[in-house]
């Protein structure tokens, strides 16, 4: 199970709204729900549950790069869905990077049981794996790039990141796709992270997640109306976040400068 197809290069803008952002903006979709579909591969589904575990390098490569905007930064991850209370055995091992400004996403299916050898030795059962990607040489490419990212860089699992998503697309349209995530959470997955440096965005309270994917400007004039609702972009990622606020959460009160970490409150985002 997984979201309908996504692009594998696009355009993406993200924006972090308000309560009243977001009820203009489901206002507007509803007006025009025959414009605007819901997207999600189950049917009668209003939303789809996210889990993303992310990957990085003992000194979190991935998160520094991000953060001083390197060239050919990326995140490693595993993503998993979940519609209507139901989590299917395949998931996805993922790079996302940037090329040019775009977003150039990767991904190849694998099943949760194949996972612990292959992060152990690089072992998964090649037929099978060929048989769930379709046959393709691109999907060969990027599982031996994890792997070697894996069991020669030492990238390892540091942080968990759940929430629900709430996706549209556009009638007879395959260029934009718009998404809507709530209820984000976070779990550390190590006990330690090793940050040179700190994360300046600010996600408040009362705030929400909407991402456009996109394929062209054409798209982005296809909704004009939602653009004008959502306000400025937001350079935003929710992997730095949940990874900056998790350090802050374990360091002492008195070197933090922060509450102790059973009452510290990220905003709009619950440490577990």
């Amino acid at each position: 199970m997984e979201e309908s197809p996504t692009f594998s290069k696009r355009k993406e803008k993200k924006f972090l709204v308000n309560y009243d952002q977001i009820q203009s903006l489901k206002r507007l979709i509803q007006a025009k729900k025959t414009k605007f579909l819901t997207d999600h591969l189950a049917k009668n589904t209003k939303f789809t549950s996210i889990e993303n575990i992310y990957f990085d390098a003992p000194n979190l490569t991935s998160y520094h790069d991000s953060i001083k905007k390197s060239g050919g930064r990326f995140k490693m991850r595993i993503r998993s869905y979940s519609q209507n209370d139901i989590k299917e055995d395949r998931v996805f091992l993922e790079i996302k990077a940037k090329d040019e400004g775009a977003t150039l996403k990767k991904r190849v299916a694998f099943k949760r049981d194949w996972l612990v050898k292959f992060f152990i030795d690089g072992y998964y059962p090649l037929e099978e794996f060929l048989e769930i990607n379709n046959g393709k040489e691109k999907a060969l490419n990027t599982i031996k790039y994890i792997s070697h990212l894996v069991l020669n860089l030492g990238y390892r699992p540091v942080l968990k990141s759940n929430y629900v998503r709430y996706a549209y697309k556009i009638k007879g349209s395959n260029t934009i796709r718009i998404t809507i995530d709530d209820e984000l959470k976070y779990t550390p997955l190590i006990d330690h992270f090793p940050l040179e440096l700190p994360y300046k965005e600010h996600f408040g309270s009362n705030q929400y997640i909407v991402e456009i994917k996109y394929v062209g400007k054409e798209g982005l004039e296809e909704i004009s109306d939602i653009m004008k609702i959502l306000g400025e972009p937001a350079k935003f990622s929710k992997y730095c976040f949940g990874i900056y606020g998790l350090h802050k959460a374990s360091l002492p009160a008195t070197e933090s400068g922060e509450m102790p970490v059973n009452q510290v409150r990220i905003p709009h985002a619950e440490l577990i």
